[in-house]
């Protein structure tokens, strides 16, 4: 089942065309090759797992439905996933399985408000029910989970992470990254993020 998200972004928009992104390192029809000097120093990230940390809420607590952001994937008429925030401002992953009735937090807190700017992320979407994942906000960060919570792996990047949208195997992702200097580099994971591939070139 294909899911619906309520407020189409650009990640979104990146797929809406086939419902997915094809890679390829090289091959006829690929995008132009950036320059050597702007590809990046870490072409492979690899993620570590987000814990939850003292004075944040567990997974499966539950999340007011005033807290619960606009932006939601839906599957079918009673499961959805959105992004949530506690009374500290802390960012979690949450899910509903009664069409929005409640709503209980399915991984730790993404984004604490003491934390670091890069890793603030302000959507929570998803390919498959399992494979769900979190970006935005100005973030350099992807945090993604390919159990449907609750291990949530976080994967920093060298740039501020403009979009995410479903590659075309299980458990692939592509990640747009902005380098700052007017150069977007594509990563991809095929692990559920476990890991991210610089990849040169892609077919969309």
């Amino acid at each position: 089942m294909r899911p619906l998200t309520t407020t189409l972004t650009a990640a979104g928009a990146a797929a809406a065309a086939t419902g997915a992104l094809m890679l390829s390192g090289a091959g006829t029809g690929a995008a132009a090759t950036p320059r050597a000097s702007a590809t990046p120093t870490e072409t492979t990230v690899t993620a570590t797992m987000i814990h939850v940390q003292n004075g944040t809420l567990p997974v499966g607590a539950q999340i007011p439905n005033n807290q619960i952001n606009a932006r939601r994937t839906y599957f079918g008429n009673s499961f959805a996933i959105a992004l949530a925030h506690d009374k500290q401002g802390a960012f979690y992953p949450v899910q509903t399985g009664n069409g929005g009735l409640r709503w209980r937090t399915d991984g730790p807190a993404l984004f604490l408000p003491t934390a670091d700017a890069p890793l603030a992320v302000n959507t929570v979407t998803a390919a498959t029910k399992t494979l769900q994942y979190a970006y935005g906000g100005g973030g350099q960060v992807v945090d993604v989970t390919r159990d449907g919570g609750p291990q949530w792996r976080s994967a920093i990047f060298d740039g501020t992470v403009m979009a995410v949208a479903p590659g075309v195997a299980t458990n692939e992702l592509v990640a747009f990254v902005n380098n700052g200097a007017g150069v977007t580099w594509q990563y991809v994971t095929r692990n559920g993020g476990a890991t991210w591939t610089y990849f040169p070139r892609y077919l969309g």
